[in-house]
C-alpha cells in the first residue's frame, strides 16, 4: 500500500503547464500531415464533445446544446472544426474549445 501511494505521489508532483490552443494554433496540428499532429487534434475535440456531455449530465449547461450522434467519429470531429475554422477566419484568436464547441452546435442540432 506504501509503495501505491508513493507512486500515485510522484506521479502527480511534477511540474504541469497548462497549454490552451488557439483556433488558429489547433487548426494547424489538424491539418497537419503528420498523424501525431491529427492525433493530438482528434484527441482535443474528442475531449471537448466529452465535457459537453459531463457539463449537460451536471445540469451546468441545456441538454439540447448540441446532440452529436454517438457513432460521430473523431475525424468527423477533425473535418467539422477544419471547415468551421476555415468559414470563420475571424476567430483565429479565440480559445479552440469555444470554436470547437461553435462548430458542434451549429452541426449537431438536437
Amino acid at each position: 500500500m506504501k509503495i501505491m501511494m508513493l507512486i500515485v505521489l510522484l506521479a502527480i508532483s511534477g511540474t504541469t503547464h497548462a497549454r490552451f490552443y488557439t483556433s488558429n494554433q489547433l487548426l494547424d496540428l489538424c491539418r497537419s500531415e503528420k498523424v501525431e499532429h491529427q492525433n493530438v487534434c482528434r484527441g482535443f475535440l474528442g475531449g471537448v464533445v466529452d465535457s459537453i456531455d459531463i457539463l449537460k449530465s451536471w445540469g451546468d449547461i441545456p441538454n439540447d446544446y448540441f446532440c452529436a450522434p454517438e457513432t460521430t467519429s473523431l475525424s468527423q470531429l477533425q473535418i467539422i472544426y477544419i471547415k468551421y475554422s476555415h468559414n470563420n477566419p475571424q476567430y483565429q484568436d479565440w480559445l479552440a474549445s469555444s470554436i470547437a464547441m461553435n462548430a458542434f452546435f451549429l452541426e449537431f442540432p438536437c
